[in-house]
């Protein structure tokens, strides 16, 4: 495997994640608030919470190692 089908490889993981941590969640948000479902409002709340406590994390380790 060649160095430039590894790149593609990476960002190709890297979109799949971040449309599965972020976009299916935020849709699922959106849906929520339009057909009033507070007990999965309440809960994907908490996931946005929680997820931007571990992006901050990973911003700070990665600074970290620089």
């Amino acid at each position: 495997m060649t160095e430039a089908q590894f790149q593609i490889l990476v960002w190709l993981s890297y979109r799949i994640a971040a449309t599965f941590a972020l976009g299916l969640p935020l849709c699922l948000l959106i849906w929520a608030k339009f057909s009033n479902s507070s007990s999965i409002n309440r809960l994907l709340s908490i996931y946005w919470k929680i997820s931007s406590l571990y992006a901050i994390g990973i911003l700070f380790l990665s600074a970290q190692s620089q």
